[in-house]
C-alpha cells in the first residue's frame, strides 16, 4: 500500500511541475528554498532569461553591493510547495552577476548565487559537422580550444536543452 501512494504522489508531482512553473516562463529556472538557491551556479547566454520561484520561506533577490555588470533586486516573497513566481530576469549584459536573499539571516547563512553571462559559445553540431564522426569529439575540442579546456556553453540546434560547460577542463586519454 504504501508503494502505492509513493508512486501516485510521484505521478503527481510530475502532472503538476509544468502548471507550478508555467506562471512563468524563462529560458532558465532557478528555485529558491529554505535556505539555497538550486541551482546555486548557472551558465547562460545574453539574452536570456531566468526565472525565479520560491517554493519555501521568505526570500528576495539581491543583486546590489556585488559589483555586477547590472544591478538586480526582487522583493521579498513569501513562498509555496506550488511555487511563487518572484520576477523574470533578462540578463542582456555580458558578465558574471552575484546575488544573494537580504532577507533576515539568508546572506549569512550562505544562501548566494552566482550567474555566468558568457558569449563563449558554440554549437555541438557544428562541431561534430567538422569532425565527421563521435569519437573525434576529443580531437575537435582539442583543435577549438587550443589547449584543451573551454569556457562558455554547448548548444544543441533544434532542441531547447543546453549542455553548460563552464571552466571545463578536459583531459585527453
Amino acid at each position: 500500500m504504501k508503494k502505492l501512494l509513493a508512486i501516485l504522489f510521484f505521478f503527481s508531482l510530475i502532472i503538476e511541475m509544468p502548471l507550478i512553473f508555467a506562471q512563468c516562463e524563462a529560458d532558465h529556472i532557478v528555485i529558491l528554498n529554505n535556505s539555497e538557491f538550486v541551482p546555486s551556479e548557472l551558465v547562460i547566454v545574453p539574452g536570456e532569461s531566468v526565472a525565479f520561484i520560491n517554493i519555501e520561506g521568505i526570500h528576495n533577490l539581491d543583486g546590489y553591493n556585488f559589483n555586477n555588470p547590472v544591478d538586480y533586486f526582487l522583493d521579498d516573497t513569501t513562498g509555496t510547495p506550488e511555487g511563487v513566481c518572484m520576477g523574470i530576469i533578462e540578463f542582456d549584459t555580458p558578465g558574471i552577476y552575484n546575488f544573494n536573499s537580504s532577507y533576515e539571516f539568508d546572506a549569512q547563512l550562505g544562501m548566494s548565487l552566482t550567474i555566468y553571462n558568457v558569449t563563449d559559445t558554440f554549437v555541438l553540431e557544428d562541431l561534430f559537422a567538422e569532425v565527421n564522426a563521435l569519437d573525434s569529439v576529443s580531437k575537435a575540442l582539442r583543435a577549438r580550444t587550443n589547449k584543451g579546456s573551454f569556457t562558455g556553453q554547448v548548444i544543441f540546434k533544434n532542441n531547447w536543452t543546453a549542455i553548460s560547460f563552464f571552466k571545463t577542463q578536459i583531459i585527453y586519454i
